[in-house]
């Protein structure tokens, strides 16, 4: 009976740590981009009031959802917390659009980030990449687009332009770039066709970055050729290099938590190797003697006792400081 009561309490101080993963709440963020990009000191969430709070997932992603609208007037930058149910693992996905017409333009950029590598690590790449992303001038990109697909020889038709540029190797390890490209008429009724733009990069598990699409419209006759499509994808390279920098830096952090995890997690399974050892000893040493297993069966209730007052003061702790940017 006495060794039985003692494998219990073996089993009690050994029962797995449960991680829940913290991600921010879900709510929708407008903030002025002008407000974003215009402060003397990087931008953060902590900054706004009375809308910021923070919830526990548990066995779950995080997932932020980023539209910005480059408007240097009245562009707005909206943020997005929710739950992505259709992916589950570390994403990042970059898309900009250019909608050019007479009257009006609009170029927005939408950014979605999946995580589950730490606690708010939705918030953390917000804190730390809104303002870095929401600074990207697209103005030279714009002008250079608008010439190259402005022509005086017009096409009767509208067309869509859209594909990809891959990278082969092979003999003695060369390498050639193929362009892949398609076409299909545009879906329109209007007098006047707006120019349309969008590019797509992606980066699933944070592993590199890789253009998933380019797509533009054109009814100029000079603009379906492979030359015209090459230089238009040459010249959102300074696009590609941004979120490649965004999507390494992430990686490289993850790893390096990774990294402390291990180690952190190995000194726990040796000290809970060497506390079970000793406990055991003790069981086999002094189970016969009455008072000496009252005296250890009490200190072991103590030891339980602090661990959950511990574990209680802990998640009252982190609540508050979660709540903290909330109530400022």
């Amino acid at each position: 009976m006495v060794k039985i009561i003692f494998i219990l309490l073996i089993i009690i101080l050994n029962i797995c740590h449960v991680d829940n993963l913290i991600c921010m709440s879900h709510g929708l963020f407008k903030i002025s981009r002008n407000q974003i990009i215009s402060t003397k000191e990087f931008f953060t969430l902590g900054k706004l009031t009375n809308k910021t709070t923070d919830s526990t997932i548990k066995n779950n992603s995080c997932y932020v959802k980023i539209l910005i609208d480059h408007d240097q007037v009245d562009g707005n930058v909206t943020i997005e917390f929710s739950q992505n149910k259709n992916y589950t693992v570390n994403k990042f996905t970059y898309q900009t659009s250019f909608l050019l017409s007479e009257y009006y333009d609009s170029i927005i950029s939408t950014i979605e980030y999946t995580c589950s590598s730490d606690d708010l690590c939705d918030k953390t790449f917000v804190n730390r990449w809104i303002h870095w992303i929401s600074d990207i001038n697209y103005e030279p990109l714009k002008k250079k687009f608008i010439n190259v697909t402005t022509s005086s020889i017009q096409s009767n038709r509208c067309y869509i332009v859209s594909g990809k540029i891959i990278e082969y190797s092979y003999w003695m390890r060369f390498y050639h770039n193929k362009t892949i490209l398609s076409y299909s008429d545009c879906s329109t009724n209007q007098s006047i066709i707006p120019k349309l733009f969008y590019i797509k990069m992606e980066s699933i598990d944070l592993k590199k970055l890789e253009y998933d699409t380019l797509a533009y419209n054109c009814m100029s006759e000079k603009c379906f050729d492979e030359i015209t499509f090459n230089y238009i994808w040459n010249e959102t390279s300074f696009l590609f290099d941004r979120m490649a920098f965004v999507a390494e830096s992430i990686r490289f952090t993850n790893q390096m938590n990774d990294v402390l995890d291990a180690s952190s997690k190995r000194v726990q399974i040796s000290v809970k190797g060497e506390a079970n050892n000793y406990i055991i000893t003790l069981i086999r040493n002094y189970s016969a003697d009455p008072f000496v297993f009252f005296s250890f069966f009490i200190i072991i209730l103590l030891i339980i006792c602090c661990c959950w007052c511990y574990c209680c003061l802990c998640l009252t702790t982190s609540k508050q400081l979660l709540e903290a940017p909330a109530n400022a």
